[in-house]
Protein backbone atom coordinates (compact mmCIF):
# COMPACT_ATOMS: atom_id res chain seq x y z
CA UNK A 1 0.00 0.00 0.00
CA UNK A 2 3.05 1.90 0.71
CA UNK A 3 4.53 1.67 -2.28
CA UNK A 4 0.97 2.42 -4.35
CA UNK A 5 0.33 5.76 -2.30
CA UNK A 6 4.32 6.49 -3.34
CA UNK A 7 3.53 5.59 -7.25
CA UNK A 8 0.49 8.37 -7.09
CA UNK A 9 2.21 10.84 -5.48
CA UNK A 10 5.25 10.54 -7.62
CA UNK A 11 2.63 10.52 -10.76
CA UNK A 12 1.07 13.72 -9.50
CA UNK A 13 4.67 15.29 -8.82
CA UNK A 14 5.44 14.40 -12.50
CA UNK A 15 2.48 15.80 -14.19
CA UNK A 16 2.38 18.92 -12.16
CA UNK A 17 6.07 19.84 -13.13
CA UNK A 18 5.52 18.85 -16.51
CA UNK A 19 2.01 20.66 -16.76
CA UNK A 20 3.54 24.28 -15.80
CA UNK A 21 6.54 23.63 -18.22
CA UNK A 22 4.46 22.06 -20.86
CA UNK A 23 1.79 25.16 -20.04
CA UNK A 24 4.93 27.84 -20.94
CA UNK A 25 6.02 25.92 -23.70
CA UNK A 26 1.97 26.17 -25.35
CA UNK A 27 1.59 29.92 -24.26
CA UNK A 28 5.04 29.91 -26.31
CA UNK A 29 4.02 28.39 -29.05
CA UNK A 30 0.93 29.88 -29.47
CA UNK A 31 2.46 33.36 -29.22
CA UNK A 32 4.12 31.77 -32.20
CA UNK A 33 1.49 31.04 -34.16
CA UNK A 34 -0.38 34.36 -33.44
CA UNK A 35 2.89 36.21 -34.83
CA UNK A 36 3.16 34.63 -38.00
CA UNK A 37 -0.19 34.16 -38.02
CA UNK A 38 -0.28 38.33 -38.49
CA UNK A 39 2.98 38.33 -40.25
CA UNK A 40 2.51 36.24 -43.24
CA UNK A 41 -0.37 36.04 -45.62
CA UNK A 42 -3.36 33.50 -45.24
CA UNK A 43 -2.02 31.47 -48.02
CA UNK A 44 1.79 31.78 -46.29
CA UNK A 45 0.30 30.65 -43.01
CA UNK A 46 -1.65 27.93 -44.59
CA UNK A 47 2.09 26.71 -45.95
CA UNK A 48 3.60 27.10 -42.80
CA UNK A 49 0.88 25.29 -41.03
CA UNK A 50 1.19 22.23 -44.39
CA UNK A 51 5.30 22.10 -43.71
CA UNK A 52 4.76 22.00 -40.11
CA UNK A 53 2.46 18.62 -40.14
CA UNK A 54 5.11 17.39 -42.77
CA UNK A 55 7.68 17.62 -40.41
CA UNK A 56 5.57 15.17 -38.24
CA UNK A 57 5.03 12.96 -40.83
CA UNK A 58 8.92 12.60 -41.59
CA UNK A 59 9.07 12.23 -38.08
CA UNK A 60 7.60 9.40 -37.32
CA UNK A 61 10.28 6.81 -37.49
CA UNK A 62 11.77 8.87 -34.65
CA UNK A 63 8.26 9.19 -33.10
CA UNK A 64 8.69 4.73 -32.92
CA UNK A 65 12.13 5.40 -31.98
CA UNK A 66 10.83 7.67 -28.88
CA UNK A 67 8.63 4.71 -28.22
CA UNK A 68 11.54 2.22 -27.98
CA UNK A 69 13.61 4.99 -25.64
CA UNK A 70 11.23 5.82 -23.18
CA UNK A 71 10.44 1.57 -22.64
CA UNK A 72 13.76 0.40 -22.25
CA UNK A 73 15.13 3.46 -20.48
CA UNK A 74 12.89 3.49 -18.06
CA UNK A 75 12.93 -0.40 -17.41
CA UNK A 76 17.00 0.38 -17.55
CA UNK A 77 16.65 3.18 -14.32
CA UNK A 78 14.77 1.01 -12.66
CA UNK A 79 16.87 -2.31 -13.17
CA UNK A 80 19.75 -2.66 -14.83
CA UNK A 81 21.04 1.16 -13.74
CA UNK A 82 23.92 2.91 -15.83
CA UNK A 83 24.81 -0.32 -17.86
CA UNK A 84 21.75 -0.95 -19.00
CA UNK A 85 21.30 2.37 -19.86
CA UNK A 86 23.95 3.05 -22.01
CA UNK A 87 23.52 -0.43 -24.13
CA UNK A 88 19.75 1.19 -24.49
CA UNK A 89 21.71 4.49 -25.60
CA UNK A 90 23.81 2.20 -27.84
CA UNK A 91 21.04 -0.07 -29.96
CA UNK A 92 19.08 3.52 -30.21
CA UNK A 93 22.27 4.88 -32.09
CA UNK A 94 22.06 2.26 -34.44
CA UNK A 95 18.53 2.77 -35.32
CA UNK A 96 19.69 6.66 -35.00
CA UNK A 97 21.92 6.28 -37.82
CA UNK A 98 20.18 4.22 -40.41
CA UNK A 99 17.01 6.24 -40.13
CA UNK A 100 18.61 9.79 -40.60
CA UNK A 101 20.28 8.38 -43.93
CA UNK A 102 17.09 7.20 -45.38
CA UNK A 103 14.93 9.85 -44.42
CA UNK A 104 17.84 12.68 -45.82
CA UNK A 105 17.84 10.01 -49.07
CA UNK A 106 13.96 10.46 -49.53
CA UNK A 107 14.52 14.37 -48.86
CA UNK A 108 16.43 14.64 -51.91
CA UNK A 109 14.66 12.11 -54.06
CA UNK A 110 11.29 12.71 -53.08
CA UNK A 111 11.04 16.30 -52.53
CA UNK A 112 10.01 17.32 -56.44
CA UNK A 113 7.19 14.61 -55.98
CA UNK A 114 5.87 15.74 -52.35
CA UNK A 115 5.64 19.78 -53.17
CA UNK A 116 3.78 18.99 -56.43
CA UNK A 117 0.93 16.42 -54.72
CA UNK A 118 0.47 18.81 -52.15
CA UNK A 119 0.99 22.12 -54.37
CA UNK A 120 3.98 23.61 -52.76
CA UNK A 121 5.35 25.50 -55.61
CA UNK A 122 9.05 25.49 -54.03
CA UNK A 123 9.93 22.31 -53.80
CA UNK A 124 13.39 23.52 -51.53
CA UNK A 125 11.14 23.80 -48.70
CA UNK A 126 10.64 20.24 -48.81
CA UNK A 127 14.90 19.49 -48.61
CA UNK A 128 14.96 22.06 -45.85
CA UNK A 129 12.17 20.11 -43.95
CA UNK A 130 14.42 16.52 -44.67
CA UNK A 131 17.25 17.95 -42.97
CA UNK A 132 15.19 19.71 -40.24
CA UNK A 133 13.35 16.41 -39.62
CA UNK A 134 16.64 14.35 -39.67
CA UNK A 135 17.93 17.35 -37.14
CA UNK A 136 14.15 16.32 -34.81
CA UNK A 137 15.14 12.50 -34.73
CA UNK A 138 18.06 13.69 -32.23
CA UNK A 139 16.15 16.00 -30.17
CA UNK A 140 12.80 12.89 -30.10
CA UNK A 141 15.56 10.03 -28.53
CA UNK A 142 16.86 12.52 -25.99
CA UNK A 143 13.92 13.93 -24.97
CA UNK A 144 12.08 10.06 -24.45
CA UNK A 145 15.11 9.02 -22.63
CA UNK A 146 15.09 11.57 -20.35
CA UNK A 147 11.25 10.88 -19.81
CA UNK A 148 12.23 7.06 -19.13
CA UNK A 149 14.74 8.55 -16.61
CA UNK A 150 11.97 10.39 -15.12
CA UNK A 151 14.14 13.60 -15.53
CA UNK A 152 10.76 15.74 -16.01
CA UNK A 153 11.59 19.00 -15.44
CA UNK A 154 14.84 18.63 -18.15
CA UNK A 155 12.81 17.01 -20.30
CA UNK A 156 10.25 19.83 -20.16
CA UNK A 157 12.94 22.44 -19.86
CA UNK A 158 13.75 21.24 -23.23
CA UNK A 159 10.70 21.57 -24.81
CA UNK A 160 10.50 24.75 -23.52
CA UNK A 161 13.95 26.04 -25.37
CA UNK A 162 13.23 24.48 -28.89
CA UNK A 163 9.47 26.80 -28.63
CA UNK A 164 11.79 29.52 -27.71
CA UNK A 165 13.76 29.30 -30.47
CA UNK A 166 11.33 28.86 -33.01
CA UNK A 167 9.50 31.95 -31.03
CA UNK A 168 12.33 34.50 -31.39
CA UNK A 169 14.27 33.66 -33.90
CA UNK A 170 11.57 33.11 -36.35
CA UNK A 171 9.50 35.34 -35.97
CA UNK A 172 12.80 37.66 -35.91
CA UNK A 173 13.88 36.11 -39.46
CA UNK A 174 10.15 36.90 -40.98
CA UNK A 175 10.56 40.40 -39.88
CA UNK A 176 13.76 40.12 -41.83
CA UNK A 177 12.18 38.80 -44.84
CA UNK A 178 12.76 35.58 -44.88
CA UNK A 179 8.96 34.23 -44.91
CA UNK A 180 8.72 30.57 -44.15
CA UNK A 181 11.96 29.96 -44.47
CA UNK A 182 12.42 31.71 -41.11
CA UNK A 183 10.08 29.79 -39.30
CA UNK A 184 12.27 26.50 -40.61
CA UNK A 185 15.34 28.11 -39.52
CA UNK A 186 14.43 28.82 -36.33
CA UNK A 187 12.84 25.66 -35.73
CA UNK A 188 15.98 23.85 -36.61
CA UNK A 189 18.55 26.27 -33.96
CA UNK A 190 16.10 26.00 -31.41
CA UNK A 191 16.02 22.11 -32.26
CA UNK A 192 19.83 22.25 -31.60
CA UNK A 193 19.59 24.27 -28.47
CA UNK A 194 17.35 21.67 -26.73
CA UNK A 195 19.44 18.91 -27.46
CA UNK A 196 22.85 20.37 -25.80
CA UNK A 197 20.31 21.00 -22.87
CA UNK A 198 18.82 17.81 -22.67
CA UNK A 199 22.41 16.29 -23.34
CA UNK A 200 23.68 17.20 -19.73
CA UNK A 201 22.55 13.88 -17.60
CA UNK A 202 23.22 11.35 -20.08
CA UNK A 203 26.28 12.06 -21.49
CA UNK A 204 28.19 9.57 -18.69
CA UNK A 205 25.84 6.63 -20.56
CA UNK A 206 26.81 7.66 -23.79
CA UNK A 207 30.59 7.52 -23.16
CA UNK A 208 29.60 4.13 -21.67
CA UNK A 209 27.27 3.02 -24.85
CA UNK A 210 30.71 3.04 -26.75
CA UNK A 211 33.27 1.97 -24.49
CA UNK A 212 30.91 -1.43 -23.33
CA UNK A 213 32.35 -4.43 -24.46
CA UNK A 214 29.40 -6.94 -23.19
CA UNK A 215 26.33 -6.72 -25.63
CA UNK A 216 22.53 -7.58 -23.78
CA UNK A 217 19.93 -10.03 -25.88
CA UNK A 218 17.43 -7.06 -26.72
CA UNK A 219 15.41 -10.08 -28.16
CA UNK A 220 14.35 -11.82 -24.58
CA UNK A 221 12.85 -9.01 -23.73
CA UNK A 222 10.47 -8.81 -26.77
CA UNK A 223 11.94 -5.83 -28.56
CA UNK A 224 10.51 -7.05 -32.10
CA UNK A 225 7.31 -7.82 -31.56
CA UNK A 226 7.05 -4.36 -29.60
CA UNK A 227 8.60 -2.26 -32.30
CA UNK A 228 6.02 -3.81 -34.99
CA UNK A 229 3.40 -2.83 -32.79
CA UNK A 230 4.89 0.36 -32.09
CA UNK A 231 5.48 0.95 -35.66
CA UNK A 232 1.95 0.83 -36.53
CA UNK A 233 0.26 2.91 -33.43
CA UNK A 234 2.80 5.95 -33.80
CA UNK A 235 2.26 5.82 -37.23
CA UNK A 236 -1.43 6.14 -37.12
CA UNK A 237 -1.40 8.41 -33.74
CA UNK A 238 0.58 10.46 -36.48
CA UNK A 239 -1.65 10.64 -38.92
CA UNK A 240 -4.54 11.16 -37.05
CA UNK A 241 -2.94 14.47 -35.02
CA UNK A 242 -1.37 15.95 -37.87
CA UNK A 243 -2.94 14.66 -40.84
CA UNK A 244 -5.99 16.54 -40.64
CA UNK A 245 -4.20 19.94 -42.37
CA UNK A 246 -2.77 17.88 -44.55
CA UNK A 247 -6.26 16.74 -45.31
CA UNK A 248 -7.64 20.63 -45.74
CA UNK A 249 -4.45 20.97 -47.96
CA UNK A 250 -5.41 18.26 -50.51
CA UNK A 251 -9.53 19.00 -50.54
CA UNK A 252 -9.77 22.68 -50.29
CA UNK A 253 -8.24 25.60 -51.44
CA UNK A 254 -5.56 27.69 -50.09
CA UNK A 255 -7.32 30.20 -48.73
CA UNK A 256 -10.07 27.62 -46.61
CA UNK A 257 -7.27 25.55 -45.49
CA UNK A 258 -5.22 29.07 -44.18
CA UNK A 259 -8.54 29.88 -42.34
CA UNK A 260 -8.90 26.29 -40.82
CA UNK A 261 -5.62 26.31 -39.93
CA UNK A 262 -6.39 28.61 -37.07
CA UNK A 263 -9.58 26.88 -36.17
CA UNK A 264 -6.74 24.11 -35.30
CA UNK A 265 -4.53 25.78 -33.69
CA UNK A 266 -7.19 27.11 -31.21
CA UNK A 267 -8.86 24.13 -30.77
CA UNK A 268 -5.79 21.75 -30.24
CA UNK A 269 -4.82 24.13 -26.85
CA UNK A 270 -7.27 21.31 -24.96
CA UNK A 271 -4.78 18.47 -26.64
CA UNK A 272 -1.88 20.23 -25.61
CA UNK A 273 -3.02 21.13 -21.96
CA UNK A 274 -3.97 17.79 -21.29
CA UNK A 275 0.07 16.33 -22.67
CA UNK A 276 1.42 16.46 -19.16
CA UNK A 277 -0.79 14.03 -17.87
CA UNK A 278 0.06 11.70 -20.92
CA UNK A 279 3.81 12.28 -20.98
CA UNK A 280 4.23 11.32 -17.00
CA UNK A 281 1.62 8.36 -17.39
CA UNK A 282 4.03 6.13 -19.61
CA UNK A 283 7.17 5.80 -16.66
CA UNK A 284 4.34 5.58 -13.95
CA UNK A 285 2.87 2.62 -15.85
CA UNK A 286 6.42 0.75 -16.28
CA UNK A 287 7.10 1.29 -12.90
CA UNK A 288 3.92 0.07 -10.92
CA UNK A 289 3.74 -2.98 -13.52
CA UNK A 290 7.23 -3.84 -12.50
CA UNK A 291 6.38 -3.54 -9.04
CA UNK A 292 3.26 -6.21 -9.66
CA UNK A 293 1.09 -3.36 -9.30
CA UNK A 294 -2.49 -2.35 -10.42
CA UNK A 295 -1.74 0.21 -13.25
CA UNK A 296 -5.20 0.82 -14.19
CA UNK A 297 -5.64 3.39 -11.24
CA UNK A 298 -2.87 5.33 -13.04
CA UNK A 299 -4.82 5.39 -15.92
CA UNK A 300 -7.92 6.57 -14.47
CA UNK A 301 -6.16 9.21 -13.18
CA UNK A 302 -4.31 10.60 -16.08
CA UNK A 303 -8.17 10.54 -17.89
CA UNK A 304 -9.38 12.94 -14.96
CA UNK A 305 -6.33 15.10 -14.65
CA UNK A 306 -5.90 14.92 -18.74
CA UNK A 307 -9.21 14.35 -20.06
CA UNK A 308 -10.92 17.17 -17.27
CA UNK A 309 -8.42 19.34 -18.25
CA UNK A 310 -8.77 18.92 -21.73
CA UNK A 311 -12.92 18.94 -21.59
CA UNK A 312 -12.69 22.03 -19.73
CA UNK A 313 -10.44 23.95 -21.85
CA UNK A 314 -12.78 23.34 -24.78
CA UNK A 315 -15.92 24.55 -22.91
CA UNK A 316 -14.03 28.07 -22.79
CA UNK A 317 -12.69 27.86 -26.27
CA UNK A 318 -16.63 27.07 -27.50
CA UNK A 319 -17.55 29.76 -25.01
CA UNK A 320 -14.97 32.64 -26.24
CA UNK A 321 -13.69 31.46 -29.26
CA UNK A 322 -14.89 34.28 -31.33
CA UNK A 323 -12.98 36.62 -28.80
CA UNK A 324 -9.96 34.41 -28.36
CA UNK A 325 -9.14 34.02 -32.11
CA UNK A 326 -10.18 38.04 -33.09
CA UNK A 327 -7.41 38.90 -30.19
CA UNK A 328 -4.59 36.34 -31.22
CA UNK A 329 -5.05 36.02 -35.03
CA UNK A 330 -7.05 39.42 -36.49
CA UNK A 331 -10.01 39.75 -38.09
CA UNK A 332 -9.21 37.97 -41.28
CA UNK A 333 -9.36 34.80 -38.95
CA UNK A 334 -12.48 35.10 -37.10
CA UNK A 335 -14.59 32.98 -39.92
CA UNK A 336 -12.63 30.25 -38.75
CA UNK A 337 -14.76 29.78 -35.60
CA UNK A 338 -17.38 27.95 -37.22
CA UNK A 339 -14.87 25.63 -37.44
CA UNK A 340 -14.24 25.44 -34.14
CA UNK A 341 -16.82 22.40 -32.53
CA UNK A 342 -15.77 20.45 -35.13
CA UNK A 343 -12.23 20.45 -34.09
CA UNK A 344 -13.08 19.87 -30.57
CA UNK A 345 -15.29 17.18 -31.25
CA UNK A 346 -12.13 15.77 -32.62
CA UNK A 347 -9.41 16.83 -30.20
CA UNK A 348 -11.54 15.07 -27.04
CA UNK A 349 -11.17 11.79 -28.47
CA UNK A 350 -7.71 12.14 -29.82
CA UNK A 351 -6.38 13.29 -26.06
CA UNK A 352 -8.07 10.07 -24.55
CA UNK A 353 -6.43 7.85 -27.23
CA UNK A 354 -3.21 9.49 -27.09
CA UNK A 355 -3.72 8.55 -23.03
CA UNK A 356 -4.74 5.21 -24.14
CA UNK A 357 -1.24 4.64 -26.12
CA UNK A 358 1.38 5.28 -23.62
CA UNK A 359 -0.68 3.28 -21.46
CA UNK A 360 -0.80 0.11 -24.04
CA UNK A 361 3.18 0.94 -24.92
CA UNK A 362 3.80 1.28 -20.91
CA UNK A 363 2.41 -2.31 -20.76
CA UNK A 364 3.60 -3.81 -24.15
CA UNK A 365 -0.23 -4.65 -24.85
CA UNK A 366 -0.26 -3.23 -28.65
CA UNK A 367 -1.58 -5.81 -30.61
CA UNK A 368 -5.06 -5.06 -30.55
CA UNK A 369 -4.63 -1.67 -30.14
CA UNK A 370 -2.26 -1.37 -33.46
CA UNK A 371 -5.11 -3.17 -35.30
CA UNK A 372 -7.91 -0.98 -33.63
CA UNK A 373 -5.88 2.40 -34.97
CA UNK A 374 -4.55 0.64 -38.41
CA UNK A 375 -8.66 0.52 -39.06
CA UNK A 376 -9.69 3.69 -38.02
CA UNK A 377 -7.22 5.32 -39.81
CA UNK A 378 -8.08 3.29 -43.37
CA UNK A 379 -11.82 3.83 -42.01
CA UNK A 380 -10.64 7.89 -42.08
CA UNK A 381 -9.06 8.03 -45.24
CA UNK A 382 -11.75 6.04 -47.00
CA UNK A 383 -15.07 7.65 -45.67
CA UNK A 384 -13.44 11.39 -46.23
CA UNK A 385 -12.22 10.42 -49.76
CA UNK A 386 -15.84 9.69 -50.38
CA UNK A 387 -17.61 12.59 -48.31
CA UNK A 388 -15.21 15.96 -48.20
CA UNK A 389 -18.31 18.41 -49.34
CA UNK A 390 -17.42 20.54 -46.39
CA UNK A 391 -14.57 20.85 -43.65
CA UNK A 392 -16.86 20.26 -40.60
CA UNK A 393 -17.82 17.08 -42.09
CA UNK A 394 -14.59 15.85 -42.87
CA UNK A 395 -13.54 16.39 -39.20
CA UNK A 396 -16.97 14.72 -37.67
CA UNK A 397 -15.66 11.67 -39.64
CA UNK A 398 -12.23 12.02 -38.12
CA UNK A 399 -13.46 12.32 -34.77
CA UNK A 400 -16.42 9.95 -35.00
CA UNK A 401 -13.54 6.90 -35.69
CA UNK A 402 -11.73 7.96 -32.53
CA UNK A 403 -14.09 8.24 -29.78
CA UNK A 404 -15.63 4.60 -31.43
CA UNK A 405 -11.45 3.75 -30.78
CA UNK A 406 -11.63 5.32 -27.48
CA UNK A 407 -14.93 3.59 -26.06
CA UNK A 408 -14.19 0.30 -27.69
CA UNK A 409 -10.81 -0.60 -25.22
CA UNK A 410 -12.37 1.74 -22.53
CA UNK A 411 -14.99 -1.63 -22.51
CA UNK A 412 -12.04 -3.91 -22.69
CA UNK A 413 -10.35 -2.12 -19.93
CA UNK A 414 -13.30 -2.30 -17.79
CA UNK A 415 -14.46 -5.89 -18.34
CA UNK A 416 -10.64 -6.95 -17.70
CA UNK A 417 -10.31 -5.26 -14.44
CA UNK A 418 -14.02 -6.56 -13.30
CA UNK A 419 -12.94 -10.47 -13.94
CA UNK A 420 -9.51 -10.29 -12.33
CA UNK A 421 -11.42 -8.49 -9.18
CA UNK A 422 -14.22 -11.61 -9.51
CA UNK A 423 -11.34 -13.64 -9.64
CA UNK A 424 -9.64 -11.93 -6.81
CA UNK A 425 -12.68 -12.40 -4.11
CA UNK A 426 -13.21 -16.07 -5.10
Amino acid sequence: MKALNQSRNTFEKNSFILFVLMMLTNICNYFFQMITGRLLSVEAYALENTLLSLLTLCCMPGSVLSLIAVNYASRASLGTGRIGMAAVIRLLSRFLFVITVLLLSAGLLGAEWVSAFFGIEDARYLIFLFLLAAASLLHQSVYSILQGMQEFARMGMQSLLLTLGKLVIGCGLILAGWNVYGVLTGILLGTAAAVIYGMKPIRRYVKEAFLQVGRPDFQDMGIGKYVTGAVVIQCCMVMFTNGDMLLMKYYFSDTEAGIYSCAMVIGKIAMYVSSAAAAALFPAVVEMETGGEDSTKVLAKAFLYGGGACLACQAGMLLFGREVIGLLFGQKYVESIRYLPAVCFFVAPLTFVTMLMNYFLARSLVRTFAATMFLGLAACLVLTACYHETIEGVMGICGAVLWCIFLFHLILLLSGRAKREAGERI
